[in-house]
């Protein structure tokens, strides 16, 4: 049965390192993130900035807390330009946020390519190719040499124009780093991608494969629940004496080892919060456990274990539904349920305790 997972550019990078990362997330139900959405806005204004330089003033002003992605990615794209002599800019093609149909690299969506300057082989040279990927924020990005999605463009452009020089690609990520990460292929490497891209989409689609923990976990969809991160977890987590290890240590392995229990600790808390969001939204049903309605939101308790087990007998009887037991159960409620007298004769039986009833002392 051929499952459906989301397989583009910007994820392969992902599903090469985690062949079952597609299967595991599924296909995108369409949400996005603040991130994301930031993001798409800059890329708009970097493409009609460079579209049209006129009008950079005018949309310096749209890319507030994004001004400086927006200008690194403008003075690039200029500088890429200004490199061409008269003779190449007139036969030059110009790519900026152009849509490539991928389905030589069995991949069933386009991707969306930032910027390229393609200089198509003529009398004057074999041709080459500038082009830059504008990326947005902080987060890891793969270096240009290893990066497959600029490298899936790269090769889509070799093989639409047949070039025989160089492909220049950069990665432009100015809010993380200072310089453009770039590297310099020769064409012939580039055109062996869609058999290479085409063996990890198989490897993503079979029965068996494997579920790996790394880095790139951190865009994964399910990464709180991913049953490899949690065992690598758990296996680091089994430290008798975690002072004692740490101290054991000396220099970057001392380093490396706090942070892999930090890092154990996040992935196990992330694991227990998706657990809890479950129980409040009623998604699952955990024997002991159950919410209640503070002041200001759901929250999550254990029932008593000795009394819902003495209670289970009886509400069992009444046929009253799992959730109304399971419940964090107190006395008046249980009351309500099963009966004042029922209640308080369990107490007293079941449990070994005193009716409920009090008596108040009298002053003397």
């Amino acid at each position: 049965m051929e499952i459906r997972m989301e397989i583009r550019p910007s994820n392969l990078f992902r599903r090469d390192r985690c062949p079952a990362s597609g299967k595991l997330e599924g296909p995108n139900d369409g949400s996005t993130s603040p991130a994301a959405e930031r993001g798409t806005n800059l890329h708009e204004i970097v493409k009609d900035g460079i579209s049209k330089p006129d009008e950079r003033v005018a949309l310096m002003v749209k890319a507030d807390d994004g001004l400086d992605f927006v200008n690194a990615c403008w003075d690039e794209a200029d500088s890429c330009w200004a490199s061409l002599t008269p003779d190449q800019r007139k036969i030059a093609v110009v790519y900026i946020e152009e849509s490539l149909d991928l389905k030589e690299f069995g991949l069933e969506n386009p991707g969306t390519l930032d910027f390229a300057i393609v200089v198509p082989k003529s009398e004057i040279g074999p041709g080459f190719i500038y082009l830059r990927d504008w990326k947005s924020g902080y987060s890891y990005v793969p270096p240009a040499r290893f990066n497959l999605q600029t490298k899936i463009y790269g090769s889509a452009l070799v093989l639409k124009h047949a070039i025989e020089g160089d492909v220049s690609i950069g990665i432009v990520q100015p809010e993380a780093k200072e310089n453009v990460d770039g590297h310099i292929f020769n064409s012939s490497e580039l055109t062996g991608m869609p058999a290479k891209i085409k063996n990890i989409i198989a490897r993503c689609q079979n029965d068996d494969a494997p579920a790996v923990a790394g880095s790139w976990c951190k865009y994964c969809r399910v990464k709180k629940t991913c049953e490899a991160r949690l065992i690598i977890a758990a296996e680091i987590m089994k430290i008798a004496d975690p002072i004692g290890a740490i101290k054991s240590l000396q220099g970057d392995e001392q380093t490396q080892a706090w942070e892999k229990l930090k890092d154990a600790i996040k992935i196990l808390g992330e694991a227990h919060e998706t657990i809890k969001e479950a129980v409040l939204s009623g998604e699952l049903e955990l024997y002991g456990y159950g919410t209640g309605n503070g002041k200001k939101s759901k929250y999550w308790t254990a029932s008593n274990g000795e009394t819902m087990n003495a209670l289970l007998p009886a509400a069992l009887s009444k046929g009253l539904a799992m959730p109304d037991i399971v419940t964090p159960i107190g006395v008046t409620k249980a009351e309500k349920l099963l009966g004042k007298e029922i209640v308080q004769g369990l107490y007293a039986e079941k449990l070994g305790k005193p009716s409920l009833k009090k008596v108040k002392a009298k002053k003397s």
